[in-house]
C-alpha cells in the first residue's frame, strides 16, 4: 500500500508539473494574404512567462520550389535547445521575382516580431537562416535593412 501511495504521489508531481508549462504550435499561419504566404511555429516546452529567442528559417529550392514543411528535424532540434522555430514559406518563381520574395521574407520578419508576446519570443533574439535560396534571402534582407522598413 505504501508504494502505491508512493507512486500516486509521484505521478500528480509529474502531472502539475507539466501543466504548469505550456506549448504554442501552430501551423499554416497567414503572415500575408497569398496562399504561399505562411509560416509554421514551433515553441519550446517551457513556463508560460518565459521568453525565448527565435530561429526563423527560410527554406531552399532554387527560388522556383521548396517548402517550410521541409525543415526535417531542425524544429525538434531548436525547441529542445530553447528556441521558438519558425518556418516560412515565400512565393515562388515564375509568380514573383527575388525581390517579392525578399519582401515575403522581410513580412515574415515583422510578423513574428508583432507576435513575439503570443509565443513567448523575446523581440530582442530574432535569428534569421535559410538554407539555398532561402539563405539569399536570409542574407538580403539582413543586408539591406529597406527590406524590414517598407
Amino acid at each position: 500500500m505504501r508504494g502505491f501511495i508512493k507512486w500516486a504521489g509521484l505521478a500528480i508531481l509529474c502531472i502539475g508539473l507539466f501543466a504548469c508549462t505550456s506549448n504554442k504550435n501552430a501551423e499554416n499561419v497567414h503572415y500575408a494574404k497569398d496562399d504561399r504566404q505562411t509560416l509554421d511555429i514551433y515553441t519550446p516546452q517551457t513556463n508560460e512567462d518565459e521568453k525565448h529567442p527565435v530561429l526563423i528559417y527560410l527554406h531552399g529550392g532554387g527560388w522556383t520550389s521548396g517548402d517550410k514543411s521541409r525543415a526535417a528535424s531542425k524544429p525538434a532540434l531548436f525547441t529542445e535547445n530553447g528556441y521558438v522555430f519558425v518556418s516560412v514559406n515565400y512565393r515562388l518563381h515564375p509568380d514573383v521575382q527575388y525581390e517579392e520574395m525578399a519582401d515575403d521574407a522581410a513580412k515574415a520578419v515583422k510578423w513574428v516580431m508583432d507576435h513575439a508576446d503570443e509565443y513567448q519570443i523575446d523581440p530582442s533574439k530574432i535569428n534569421v537562416m535559410g538554407h539555398s535560396a532561402g539563405g539569399h534571402l536570409a542574407a538580403l534582407i539582413a543586408a539591406n535593412p529597406a527590406y524590414l522598413n517598407r
